[in-house]
């Protein structure tokens, strides 16, 4: 069996580790089975007029568990619907599964909290995007889902921290999907603000 391959997460003066590879693997099992089963709305055919991205399980912890900083500009982007954000009932599934486990779950999350934010800004096809991996192939079966949704909406962005998924990011550009991690989209976006001369809010 391959080593637990974990990351680390810096905030403050706090640094924590989030959950491993091998306990993402463990969750793969909880999938939602029926509409019945997720507390937030569920969306044949997601309005994609605004700009389409998908965040993956780690970039939701950051923002909505760690508070990580670096996510700030994303999740107010996604909040004020700037960006439409995209998931599926597995990702959401696999996201409370390891809510409830591990190192997420000395965090104490606001589940709560948490299901609201789904149920207020985010847009979730009914099914799992179809395999994309003739396109994009991920090293890391776990992290496929995310570049197979990316593909079938045609994301702008898919936000990741993690390695496996970051170094697909030449090969996205073909399909017009920038990888990016939130730390250097929020860069980016600061630099452009400054260039345009735009009042800078965070």
């Amino acid at each position: 069996m391959p080593q637990a391959r974990t990351f680390e997460i810096s905030a403050g003066s706090r640094t924590r580790s989030a959950w491993s590879a091998r306990q993402r693997s463990q969750s793969r099992p909880f999938m939602l089975q029926s509409q019945n089963d997720t507390p937030f709305s569920m969306q044949n055919t997601p309005d994609f007029g605004l700009t389409p991205v998908v965040l993956d399980t780690q970039v939701v912890m950051d923002w909505m568990v760690f508070k990580d900083p670096s996510c700030d500009r994303l999740s107010q982007a996604v909040m004020q619907s700037d960006l439409n954000w995209c998931t599926t009932p597995g990702m959401y599934g696999e996201l409370m599964h390891v809510l409830k486990r591990g190192v997420a779950a000395a965090w104490q999350p606001d589940l709560t909290q948490i299901t609201e934010n789904f149920e207020q800004h985010a847009r979730c096809l009914r099914t799992e995007a179809p395999s994309a991996r003739h396109l994009l192939p991920c090293r890391d079966a776990d992290d496929q889902m995310f570049l197979d949704l990316a593909i079938a909406i045609k994301a702008r962005w898919l936000f990741s921290r993690d390695r496996a998924v970051l170094a697909l990011a030449r090969r996205a550009r073909a399909q017009d999907i920038e990888i990016i991690s939130p730390l250097a989209w929020n860069k980016r976006e600061r630099s452009n603000q400054l260039t345009a001369g735009t009042p800078i809010s965070s």
